[in-house]
């Protein structure tokens, strides 16, 4: 309920400065901080006021922002789809990719836990009219994001490799490593509930291709993890270790703890899924999984001795 003032209640303890793009600012800010998505709202349409007396596209877009966390911290994703249109309708007055963008991201939050997966690919179909309008790199990440989200809980396996090759599409024409790495998550949900284990591979390769253009920790791990669900899979212990072995090959450029665990987790299954292992195999096997192991172990006690935000030294280059 809001005071006798009118104003939401956040509003009442902010000092609001003379200048009405920096009072702009200060609602936006205050609604970055607000959890509650109608305080959120009341405060996008108290910088709405602001732009109807001064009609900015600067104030436009402080309420853009506004509204979009309105959308990420409500809870109806209806609701959300219509605070996305209330964008849409500044962006009609004031044309700008920078207003495109939010409406792309409340869009995006729209989809969010969404059930339906149709209705996931819809909003990331209304992004990429967006992206026709203003093809930006920044649009296009949120369309490829929202593509990877369909791909969450679609139950087609070939839809969801379908789904992957549009956000590949979109990296063809905005090279940047942010969408090879959702092309590479989407490829990897690709492989849930794939019967063949040899297309399963063949996922993986595409990754694999991904990574050489773009080579992240982020996109080798989502190949680590292809590799990985693959060894769960075959019944072939010599698979199983030629599969490990690409993890290890990863490992070699993405020191990451993640990844080494994958690999000793690949290698376990190769001696789970190798009948009639004789003594020497079966122990060189588990001298391998003690290794990897133990390269895990200790990049976590690296990790974290580091201070936060230091970055890990760089590998030396061959």
């Amino acid at each position: 309920m809001k005071p006798p003032s009118g104003k939401p209640p956040t509003v009442l303890s902010l000092a609001l400065p003379d200048n009405p793009l920096e009072r702009a600012g200060t609602l936006l800010a205050a609604s970055a901080r607000d959890l509650d998505p109608q305080r959120c709202e009341a405060l996008a349409e108290l910088i709405g006021e602001l732009l109807e007396r001064y009609n900015t596209p600067e104030i436009a877009l402080a309420q853009a922002k506004a509204l979009v966390n309105v959308t990420a911290r409500e809870s109806d994703a209806r609701k959300r789809e219509v605070v996305a249109g209330r964008i849409g309708e500044l962006l009609k007055r004031y044309n700008t990719p920078e207003i495109a963008l939010e409406q792309a991201d409340a869009l995006l939050n729209t989809a969010v836990d969404e059930p339906d997966a149709l209705w996931r690919e819809a909003m990331a179909d209304r992004i990429g009219e967006l992206l026709k309008h203003h093809n930006t790199p920044e649009i296009a990440l949120v369309q490829a994001e929202a593509l990877r989200n369909a791909t969450v809980g679609e139950p087609d396996p070939r839809k969801r490799e379908v789904l992957a090759d549009r956000i590949g599409e979109l990296l063809n024409r905005h090279k940047t490593s942010e969408i090879a790495l959702e092309e590479a998550k989407a490829l990897y949900h690709a492989i849930i509930g794939e019967p063949d284990t040899r297309k399963c591979e063949a996922l993986a390769d595409r990754i694999s291709e991904l990574l050489k253009r773009y080579n992240t920790a982020e996109t080798a791990l989502e190949q680590a993890g292809v590799l990985y669900h693959i060894t769960s899979r075959v019944r072939d212990g010599r698979r199983c270790e030629a599969l490990a072995d690409q993890i290890g090959e990863l490992l070699k450029w993405n020191t990451t703890p993640e990844i080494a665990l994958l690999q000793a987790k690949a290698l376990r299954n190769a001696i789970a899924h190798t009948s009639l292992l004789s003594p020497r195999r079966r122990m060189s096997l588990a001298g391998r999984v003690i290794s990897a192991e133990r390269v895990h172990q200790e990049m976590c006690r690296q990790a974290a001795s580091r201070t936060p935000g230091e970055a890990a030294p760089p590998e030396p280059r061959q």
